[in-house]
């Protein structure tokens, strides 16, 4: 392998290399990070929380009914 310094003087040819190399790099990445959120996307979750709400809407009770209501309890 050659070392080179760190003062080395770039070529256009060196600069070429080096484009076609980051380039390169970037789309094999891209590919991959494409590949992983399809994946992510295709895995169906194991439970899916609905939209609901949590409050349950109750009629008015009269005293008389509200005794029977607690004893279920």
């Amino acid at each position: 392998m050659i070392l080179r310094s760190l003062t080395y003087k770039w070529t256009q040819e060196d600069r070429l290399t080096r484009s076609m190399w980051m380039r390169g790099v970037a789309i094999l990445y891209g590919c991959i990070l494409l590949l992983v959120f399809a994946v992510m996307a295709s895995i169906k979750p194991a439970h899916v929380a609905q939209n609901r709400t949590f409050r349950s809407v109750e009629p008015a009770v009269s005293p008389q009914s509200a005794g029977d209501r607690n004893a279920n309890y």
